[in-house]
């Protein structure tokens, strides 16, 4: 007798170069046997119109026109991603209960909206699954009315083994990659730049990423600093881009104020970058201080010109920040895997 075909639909808001999406994409052909796995974008692009109501009106339009595409798919399992994708989530549950709603939780930031849909999705989710286990952590603490018992899983964000640059020699280059987000604080990154730029003047800073309200606000301090020759910012790339920029760098940096799991900084480790990092969200878990990466302090000038200078010690926190991420799987394997485990729940 032929297995029956499990649908799975992963939703997310935009189809776009961020972290979340980015791993996403990297499920695109995981489909096997029994299992059929597919992405479904609310918008397709970001329009970025300078009326709000006009950006509202359409994403009331693309999020219905995504209700409609789910419910003629008629998947069993319904993957939901950041708190836009709620929204269509909670409708479906209204229009197919019988659909079951994964909520992927990302982050461990909250604001009001964030808070409110994934909560009210929560409730009614069949499973929970998170980026990481702080963010699993600081989310469910936060919800009210979620029954306790619900299943939740922990999913890899590795998104290639990645092999390490070669290594040369130290030198006070940056790279960053990544959305240029206030909530990157990369003004702090620049901040932590300019005080190394001070001391040796042909330092680089290169940042990479997609706009997402904050590039002309960069730009603009970069020009207050007088620090147009030193620090560049890039459009958003492919990945073997960003390692020909990254070629050149020693250090990764990112000074967010919250994260999740932070997929560029694992990235970063893979490559041998070291990170300089707040340590946030769950990179407190796998960041450490003088060990396998540099966190971000008042002591932060300070400790990166030591290592700067101090071969034996950049070599030891490269090692460190390589071996960090060896043994751990992949994110399209790890989703897989979870899908596979579903589709028995769901025969059954």
């Amino acid at each position: 007798m032929k297995n029956k075909l499990i649908r799975f639909i992963h939703l997310l808001p935009l189809d776009c170069m961020g972290g979340v999406e980015c791993a996403a994409k990297t499920t695109e052909n995981i489909s096997k046997g029994n299992i059929c796995f597919s992405l479904l974008y609310i918008s397709k692009k970001s329009r970025n119109y300078k009326s709000k109501l006009l950006d509202f009106l359409d994403f009331l339009r693309d999020s219905f026109s995504s209700v409609l595409k789910i419910v003629n798919c008629s998947p069993d399992v319904l993957i939901i991603s950041l708190w836009k994708s709620c929204i269509v989530g909670i409708f479906i549950k209204i229009l197919k209960p019988e659909v079951k709603i994964i909520l992927f939780l990302h982050s461990s930031n909250l604001n009001f909206i964030d808070y409110l849909f994934n909560n009210l999705l929560a409730i009614t989710a069949f499973e929970i699954w998170a980026d990481s286990e702080s963010t699993l952590r600081n989310r469910l603490n936060s919800f009210i009315f979620i029954n306790k018992g619900k299943t939740k899983k922990v999913i890899s964000l590795i998104l290639n083994k990645e092999k390490p640059l070669p290594f040369n020699s130290v030198k006070t280059n940056f790279i960053y990659w990544g959305r240029l987000h206030r909530i990157k604080n990369i003004s702090r990154s620049i901040d932590i730049f300019y005080s190394i730029y001070k001391q040796i003047k042909n330092s680089k800073f290169i940042i990479i990423g997609p706009d997402d309200g904050d590039y002309l606000n960069l730009k603009k301090y970069i020009i207050e600093l007088g620090l147009e020759n030193n620090v560049k910012i890039y459009k958003e790339m492919s990945f073997d881009k960003i390692k020909n920029f990254a070629q050149d760098s020693s250090f990764f940096i990112q000074s967010s104020f919250s994260e999740g799991m932070a997929i560029s900084v694992l990235e970063s480790m893979q490559l041998g970058l070291v990170p300089i990092v707040t340590d946030v969200g769950n990179i407190k878990n796998y960041c450490k201080d003088n060990f396998n990466s540099i966190i971000i302090d008042e002591l932060s000038t300070r400790k990166i010109l030591e290592i700067s200078r101090n071969h034996d010690k950049y070599l030891f926190l490269r090692k460190n920040a390589i071996e960090t991420w060896k043994s751990k799987p992949l994110y399209k394997k790890d989703v897989y895997e979870n899908c596979l485990r579903l589709s028995y729940k769901v025969k059954n």
